[in-house]
């Protein structure tokens, strides 16, 4: 099984990604301090669920059909599933992120399988 770092090298070797690569790709930051590690998957939950919940009313749909009904989206839209009120409710890929995440603490680590 290939490292991270073995991994990255051969997606550079092979321009399977499509970034100059740089120094910044030879080392590893280190460990976070835990609290501030939290406060940032707190955040990224957050913006997740507001994210999910502000583009579910218009899923599935192309951008630009989007942008010509709605214009650029900065407010929840009125939701059926709300009764038609504007207001969000996130989606069940919230619900699996969180479950996840739920499964890594009590795996200690991602396990894919």
């Amino acid at each position: 099984m290939q490292t991270n770092k073995q991994l990255l090298d051969e997606f550079f070797a092979t321009g399977r990604i499509d970034l100059k690569r740089s120094r910044i790709f030879d080392y590893s930051p280190g460990a976070m301090p835990v609290n501030l590690l939290w406060d940032r998957v707190e955040g990224m939950l957050l913006g997740l669920a507001i994210g999910d919940a502000l583009g579910r009313t218009t899923e599935s749909r192309r951008p630009a059909d989007r942008r010509s009904i709605h214009g650029e989206i900065r407010d929840y839209l009125p939701n059926p599933r709300a009764g038609g009120r504007a207001e969000g409710i996130p989606s069940d890929d919230t619900q699996l992120a969180f479950w996840t995440l739920e499964q890594m603490i009590a795996d200690e680590g991602f396990d894919p399988a």
